[in-house]
């Protein structure tokens, strides 16, 4: 394994690391948006719901970002915009009702009716988004390196 590899390997590390915490707190804000009023009852379902989101989230992110840069097919940025779907489901189970979207969003992100979706890192935070950059920089080197290295 060459220092690259090595490299890239620790930044998805801290990519992961810096989601800690930051997927259950976008679902709760996402939440809070639409109902800024929950009931107490309504606010404990939705935290169990974030806690569970956030797990099945960095799990896929952990299981991606442990491959090789060559056999990742996925972006972490995709695997993060389907977090919209726990708030959703909480949101539809309010009976609250559909956002007014764009035609983008509605072509691309047909099942996002409140317009959850998250745009870039930063939608996680300012440690997410610097993370989430330098994770994209070094998947470019490593794979410029690989292209060097088969030529």
């Amino acid at each position: 394994m060459g220092y690259s590899e090595i490299a890239f390997k620790e930044y998805s590390r801290q990519l992961v690391n810096s989601l800690s915490g930051k997927i259950e707190l976008w679902i709760l804000n996402a939440v809070k948006t639409k109902v800024p009023d929950l009931d107490p009852e309504k606010i404990d379902e939705l935290n169990r719901i974030a806690v569970v989101a956030e797990a099945q989230i960095l799990g896929k992110l952990e299981g991606i970002l442990t491959l090789d840069a060559v056999d990742q097919f996925i972006n972490p940025l995709a695997i993060l915009r389907e977090v919209y779907v726990f708030p959703t489901e909480f949101l539809a189970s309010l009976g609250l009702v559909e956002s007014v979207r764009d035609e983008y969003q509605r072509k691309y992100y047909p099942d996002d009716i409140y317009d959850l979706v998250p745009a870039s890192f930063a939608d996680f935070g300012p440690e997410v988004n610097g993370a989430g950059i330098a994770w994209g920089a070094a998947k470019a080197h490593e794979h410029l390196q690989n292209r060097v290295s088969e030529s």
